[in-house]
């Protein structure tokens, strides 16, 4: 056998070797490793369950969406009950009273309605028909007989608002009970005027 063709063996084998070497080699960006692995699907499940948290976090109370309602149509006919008076009464102490109401509770609708927006809780506008029938009966006294009948619904009205109030004082939603908070020592203070004036009247 001669060198020369000793020396063509030698260089064929070596090319077959590292051929081999470069077939079997592994890809990294082909084969993540396991902490790659690992993160995707931790990732997807964290978000889900964060995303199902503020969902369910985002959702009112039963308990809160009465008490929207409620608190909406009382302040509602407290404001017309209140114009009323205002232009009815002949007793100047029963119209500032009546002014106050509307100012109040104006205010205190308006802030109703905004939280109650941010909550997705939709609100009436308007008084209902229950509550159209009272005022129009209402309207239709004269004199002495629609201050104490204005002032006996005022009174009525107020001790049911300061008792719905202070149960949404308490609430789960500290949004909720910080209005309620908010709005409470107001309340009580009409009931306190109201009771004053039907005593007086």
């Amino acid at each position: 056998m001669t060198k020369g063709f000793v020396a063509v063996l030698i260089l064929l084998a070596a090319g077959g070797m590292a051929q081999a070497q470069s077939t079997s080699a592994p890809n990294p960006a082909a084969a993540p490793g396991p902490g790659a692995q690992s993160d995707g699907p931790t990732r997807a499940t964290g978000t889900g369950a964060g995303s199902a948290q503020s969902a369910s976090a985002a959702k009112p109370l039963a308990s809160d969406q009465k008490f929207f309602k409620k608190a909406a149509m009382a302040g509602l006919s407290e404001v017309a009950a209140g114009n009323v008076a205002a232009r009815q009464s002949s007793n100047q102490k029963v119209k500032d009273f009546a002014q106050q109401m509307v100012s109040d509770h104006g205010s205190a609708n308006e802030g109703l309605q905004q939280l109650a927006q941010q909550k997705g809780i939709p609100l009436p506008t308007a008084p209902d028909a229950k509550q159209k029938k009272a005022l129009d009966a209402l309207a239709q006294k004269q004199g002495a007989d629609f201050d104490h009948a204005y002032i006996e619904q005022q009174v009525k009205d107020h001790k049911q608002a300061v008792s719905l109030f202070k149960t949404a004082a308490k609430s789960q939603d500290p949004d909720v009970q910080a209005f309620a908070q908010k709005t409470l020592p107001t309340l009580e203070h009409h009931l306190e005027m109201a009771e004053q004036l039907k005593t007086s009247t």
